[in-house]
């Protein structure tokens, strides 16, 4: 049985819409995941600038750790040689008081 010419262009209007239709949904899903990378991407950036500045806070921290790591090193070595003079002195204290 043979179609006629109308119905024919009924049945290619009908596809043509559904191919529209599916076009649509398709384009829709191309702009949302499109908005998706970008937030990503965005996201990414954001992360990659925290961790630059966070990794830069740390070696500020590590300088400044060392540093007074050296200053402290200085206070223990004044000490070990501040303390046997004190401890002379406080002999020679003694000495006289005791006197």
């Amino acid at each position: 049985m043979d179609i006629s010419f109308s119905a024919k262009i009924e049945q290619l209007q009908g596809a043509n819409a559904k191919l529209r239709e599916q076009l649509e949904e398709w384009k829709q899903k191309a702009s949302t995941e499109s908005e998706r990378v970008k937030l990503a991407e965005e996201q990414l950036r954001r992360m990659r600038d925290s961790n630059r500045q966070l990794q830069e806070q740390v070696s500020s921290y590590a300088a400044t750790t060392e540093y007074l790591k050296s200053i402290l090193s200085k206070c223990f070595q004044g000490l070990g040689t501040a303390l046997p003079v004190l401890e002379e002195l406080k002999k020679g204290v003694s000495l006289i008081v005791s006197n």
